[in-house]
């Protein structure tokens, strides 16, 4: 009889076309912001060679350097010194580093969403030009292509000149954001991007 009427309740909502939340379920949507403050003091460009010489993936056999957690889904990078982290619904490993180091910008390794702590809040990796080559470095890793990102993109950096310039991503440079994504993509293609490269 429970089983009947869950069923009957989807039906009418599907009827109705609101599907989003059951009755008595309350809900939310998460807009993800244009704009960060945080971009260029809070990223590094990502590096095709290790220290050692080894060509560098940052998702292939990524594990928690705390903890160990080596599910993708459950791995953050930090886009400043990319270390690997665990999530907040593990052991919040990553959110540990972020307060003891000031580092704001982290990337899901799972989905690739960017999270900023300093704003609290998703960024659009797809609007923001700043974050392209992050995105297309580890899109490539994960998925053995590079994203097909907008022509709309446009800097993520506030009109106000909040952030610091000339020590990070500088999104209003041309040059400096085609090599960037030339750096991306040569990167990820050194570091074994091909299908599957991230497990």
């Amino acid at each position: 009889s429970a089983r009947r009427s869950r069923r009957d309740k989807r039906r009418a909502m599907s009827d109705t076309g609101d599907a989003a939340f059951p009755e008595g379920m309350d809900g939310f949507s998460v807009e993800p912001k244009t704009v960060c403050p945080h971009l260029v003091e809070h990223t590094a460009p990502f590096h095709t060679v290790g220290k050692e010489g080894e060509r560098v993936n940052y998702t292939a056999e990524a594990a928690c350097a705390d903890c160990g957690e080596a599910t993708r889904a459950n791995l953050c990078l930090c886009l400043r010194c990319h270390q690997v982290h665990c999530a907040r619904d593990v052991k919040a490993h990553m959110l540990a580093h972020g307060e003891a180091t000031g580092h704001a910008l982290i990337a899901n390794l799972g989905d690739l969403s960017v999270w900023c702590y300093g704003c609290d809040n998703y960024l659009d990796t797809l609007l923001i030009k700043e974050l392209h080559p992050f995105y297309a470095r580890l899109h490539l890793e994960v998925h053995g292509e590079l994203p097909k990102l907008p022509t709309t993109a446009r800097s993520g950096l506030p009109a106000d000149g909040e952030a610091k310039a000339g020590d990070g991503v500088d999104g209003d440079d041309d040059a400096t954001y085609e090599l960037l994504m030339a750096s991306a993509a040569e990167g990820g293609r050194a570091a074994g991007g091909g299908a599957g490269a991230g497990g």
